[in-house]
């Protein structure tokens, strides 16, 4: 009964900001890349090359989100699309693997596509904004129930246990299928590269409305016309499973019913069908049968993200069943020739493991402090588990919400630390921890006000410093987050200091390949502390309704780099002068 008063409670919130409101679909944008540069925009990425034979290049993409990219199919692929000819296209390798890697949650703007996102885009458009009770985003979300009701009573009788949270979201499936899912897949043939990108959603059928035509009510109300012309024949419909590694499809929390992860994918430019998606989906395809018109037929890897955040638990209802098995946190390889476009063989040990945010930060253990026990029995130890697996390159795509990137937010410290200090506990622990041998890491962070909910960030790609005894920094510019250049011991005034665990993470680092700007730099001729307000003062005015002149004004940019996979012989040893 809880349950159901929480939906009904959303559906009526909806109506109150809905009903007043004369919604209607906008066209899609038109041709060309100059419609998708909306506010703060690097016109260009920045990166350093290796032309070493061994070398991946990897591109991380600082995407400014805005509801204005996702009124319709169209004009979601169109960003995503530009975001690729703007960052990738003038800076990708002719003789390595090009890696694109996008954001956490990605996908979860496109709830506003169409007329049933209508409402959702409605209530950003208003001028009221609630950074600290989120309800805008409560309202928009909402306002997706709402306009989804068939597709959830439909989910609601099959699956009663799912909550109304996972409701809203599994009947967006095929929405998310078609935007998200077939974007990527799509892109990454088409321009012969490796994308990966998140997004929270159910795992997915491929049904035919003829067979089955009570999954007729799934069609998207604005492609009524292409099934009734014959154009489209088949809808994507939630199912509700775990995975390959776990045999309980109901193991973990907000597990009854249909399944909703965090899910990070990763997709091969192969025009065929990739023996990973093959074995990993071919269950859930048309007739039982995969072929490359499949969005899945190019993945070649899933992560659910485990542990989850409490946003995710609150607002969302996402699953975390703690899977740590194998089939979750890999390391996936790159696969065969036959899906790069360059001559070059691919480089041995490029293997790929993910953490999606939180989970880049759970060591078991403090900076440079072994782990004992086994790294692999829970998810509180995800990256030690990465990092026995034999993980060489990790991904950790971003979408860190609410106030601020510079400001003492993180409360997984005492006192609470200054953020993008203590971002340093994530990718960059991961390649300069003496006890983790992980050889690089990538961070992309989404940016942006989604309605009133802040994402904020710098995207780096880091790497390892010594490797057989080489000094593999050797050539690099140190460099730190904003207001993480230096360390204020406590006490200090209003417990605004860092604490001792943090002096490891303070200061320029030698690790640092490529750092994207934040939208001001570190004063160097004020103090820390004072570095360190006008840091903040930034961040505060930047978030939904500050009403000042910075106002969203994150930036949107990409970064990337060669990650030169080869293993350097020792150094010779030194020998005496002597005669």
């Amino acid at each position: 009964m809880r349950r159901a008063r929480t939906f009904f409670a959303l559906i009526t919130t909806a109506a109150m900001f809905t009903g007043l409101l004369g919604v209607r679909v906008a066209p899609a944008a038109t041709a060309g890349c100059d419609d998708t540069h909306l506010g703060n925009h690097s016109a260009t990425a920045t990166g350093v090359t290796d032309a070493t034979p061994n070398a991946v290049r990897v591109f991380a993409i600082q995407y400014r989100v805005d509801l204005s990219y996702v009124k319709t199919y169209e004009t979601f692929r169109h960003k995503m699309e530009c975001l690729i000819l703007d960052y990738v296209e003038p800076n990708r390798s002719t003789t390595a693997p090009n890696v694109v890697v996008l954001n956490e949650d990605i996908g979860l703007a496109t709830l506003g596509i169409g007329t049933r996102g209508a409402g959702a885009r409605a209530i950003a458009a208003l001028p009221v904004k609630d950074p600290a009770n989120l309800t805008g985003a409560i309202a928009a979300f909402a306002a997706v129930g709402a306009s989804y009701a068939p597709q959830i009573a439909y989910y609601a009788a099959r699956e009663p246990d799912t909550s109304a949270m996972r409701l809203i979201l599994a009947a967006a499936t095929d929405t998310f299928v078609r935007a998200f899912m077939q974007t990527f897949s799509d892109l990454a043939r088409r321009y012969k590269i490796y994308i990966v990108a998140a997004n929270n959603q159910a795992e997915f059928r491929e049904v035919a409305v003829a067979k089955h035509p009570a999954a007729a009510v799934l069609i998207d109300p604005d492609l009524a016309g292409r099934y009734a012309t014959g154009a489209l024949k088949t809808v994507y419909q939630a199912v509700d499973f775990a995975g390959p590694g776990l045999g309980n499809d109901d193991a973990g929390s907000s597990a009854g019913g249909i399944n909703v992860y965090n899910k990070a994918f990763m997709w091969s430019p192969d025009p065929g069908v990739e023996p990973y998606a093959k074995t990993r989906f071919e269950r859930f395809a048309l007739d039982g049968s995969m072929t490359a018109a499949d969005p899945r037929t190019n993945v070649i890897a899933v992560v659910k993200k485990t542990p989850i955040t409490s946003i995710e638990r609150s607002l969302l209802d996402l699953t975390d069943d703690g899977d740590m098995t194998a089939e979750n946190t890999g390391p996936f390889p790159l696969p065969g020739t036959a899906s790069n476009e360059n001559p070059a063989p691919l480089p041995p040990l490029a293997t790929f493991g993910f953490g999606i945010s939180l989970p880049a930060f759970e060591w078991g253990t403090d900076f440079g402090q072994p782990f004992a026990g086994d790294p692999c029995a829970h998810s509180t130890t995800w990256m030690r588990c990465l990092d026995a697996r034999h993980t060489n390159i990790f991904l950790q795509p971003e979408a860190n919400p609410g106030c601020c990137w510079a400001d003492y937010i993180d409360g997984g410290w005492s006192p609470p630390a200054w953020q993008s200090l203590s971002w340093m506990d994530s990718a960059w622990r991961a390649v300069a921890d003496p006890t983790s041998h992980i050889r690089y890491s990538v961070t992309p962070h989404m940016v942006g006000n989604l309605l009133d909910l802040a994402f904020d960030g710098q995207s780096a790609i880091f790497e390892r410093c010594s490797i057989n005894q080489n000094d593999t920094c050797a050539g690099n510019t140190p460099s730190s987050f904003v207001g993480a250049k230096d360390f204020i011991g406590c006490p200090a005034a209003m417990n605004r200091c860092d604490d001792p665990r943090l002096a490891a993470y303070a200061g320029p680092r030698r690790e640092t390949l490529v750092m994207a700007p934040w939208v001001i730099g570190d004063d160097l001729l004020l103090g820390a502390a004072a570095n360190r307000d006008r840091l903040a003062a930034r961040a505060h005015a930047m978030l939904a309704g500050s009403g000042s002149p910075f106002e969203n004004g994150y930036l949107e940019t990409a970064i990337w780099a060669d990650l030169n996979l080869g293993i350097p012989a020792p150094p010779l040893p030194v020998t005496g002068a002597g005669g």
